[in-house]
């Protein structure tokens, strides 16, 4: 998505969005301000689901029927979403509210590894860094 997180004590956080949100909306959401420095997002139209996976539908339906009960509490949420992101826990851990590096995801330095180890994810990242660096 191009945008720039930042890792916030409840999880990574998109800055250009955060620093908005007192105002921001688009044709699919909206921040509704809810208390002191507290807001929730409000869908503007129904979710096409066209764009993921059976698989993904069925996660997102999981953790729905997990997570949607009143019982579980937001920062139980949080830590459980939010914990397996490496790069967020690598950049909290070393820096708090600093900019998240996308390349703390992977481990190793993925420039000089064999093309053909190349995970998915690690091709995906480096074609997206190297579009992004042309673009420059």
């Amino acid at each position: 998505m191009g945008l720039k997180f930042r890792a916030m004590e409840r999880g990574p956080v998109p800055i250009e969005i955060y620093e908005k949100r007192g105002s921001y909306e688009t044709e699919c959401f909206k921040f509704k301000h809810v208390g002191e420095d507290k807001y929730v997002i409000i869908a503007k139209g129904k979710a096409n689901l066209d764009f993921f996976s059976p698989y993904e539908i069925n996660e997102m339906k999981r953790l729905i029927e997990i997570f949607a009960n009143k019982f579980v509490k937001s920062n139980e949420m949080s830590e459980s979403s939010h914990q397996e992101i490496k790069a967020w826990k690598r950049t909290w851990g070393k820096k708090p509210n600093s900019i998240i590096e996308y390349e703390l995801t992977f481990d190793g330095d993925l420039k000089n590894k064999d093309p053909k180890e190349l995970s998915v994810a690690e091709e995906s990242y480096l074609i997206y860094k190297s579009i992004e660096e042309a673009s420059r």
